[in-house]
C-alpha cells in the first residue's frame, strides 16, 4: 500500500510491525543443533555466533523463527545496512514470525495465534516490535515510533493469515 491509511482500509484490525533494515534470517534449532540462514538460504551460521546462542537459551526443543539479523547502536539505533551486512559487527536476531515449534509446524495457524505462539517462548528484546492497529491512526503511531528510532518503516499484517514468505 502506498500509506498505512490505504494498508488499514485493507486490514483492520492489523498488526503493524517496524520494518527492519537487516539480513533475513530463518533460524531452525532442533535440540543442541541450530542453523541460521539468509533470504537466499546460505548457511550464514558461523558468522552469528550471538544469535546461536541466543536460540540456544530459549525454552524449546525446536523451533523455526523468521526475522532479521541487525546490529544496533547502544541507543538501540540500527547500524546502516552496509555496516550490517559487513563482517564487521556483531549480529543479533529480531524475530517477527514462528514456523515450527516443538514438533508442530504452525504456518496454516492464523497470524495471531502465531503471534501469540512467538511471544511465549521469544523474549520480547528478541522480537520485532509490533502492535494491533484497530484503524490508521493506531498504525500511523506504530510507523511514527519506527522512524523515530531509525527504522525503514512499517509492516502491516492479516492477524488472520496465515504464513506466507515475502519477497
Amino acid at each position: 500500500a502506498p500509506d498505512v491509511a490505504a494498508a488499514m482500509e485493507k486490514l483492520s484490525p492489523a498488526a503493524v510491525e517496524w520494518k527492519l533494515d537487516g539480513i533475513r534470517a530463518q533460524v531452525h534449532r532442533d535440540g543442541t543443533d541450530v542453523a541460521v540462514f539468509s533470504r537466499s538460504l546460505d548457511d550464514i551460521t558461523e558468522r552469528v555466533p550471538a544469535i546461536v546462542e541466543a536460540a540456544l537459551a530459549l525454552p524449546v526443543r525446536s523451533v523455526v523463527l523468521d526475522g532479521e539479523a541487525i546490529a544496533l547502536r547502544d541507543d538501540g539505533r540500527p547500524h546502516a545496512f552496509q555496516d550490517t551486512a559487513g563482517r564487521g559487527l556483531a549480529l543479533q536476531a529480531l524475530y517477527f514470525d514462528v514456523l515450527h515449534l516443538d514438533g508442530e509446524d504452525v504456518l496454516d495457524e492464523p497470524g495471531a495465534a502465531r503471534a501469540e505462539r512467538l511471544d511465549a517462548v521469544v523474549p520480547e528484546t528478541q522480537r520485532v516490535p509490533r502492535r494491533t492497529a484497530e484503524d490508521a491512526a493506531g498504525a500511523a503511531a506504530v510507523l511514527d515510533d519506527a522512524l523515530a528510532r531509525g527504522h525503514e518503516g512499517v509492516i502491516v499484517k492479516s492477524l488472520d493469515a496465515p504464513y506466507a514468505a515475502g519477497r
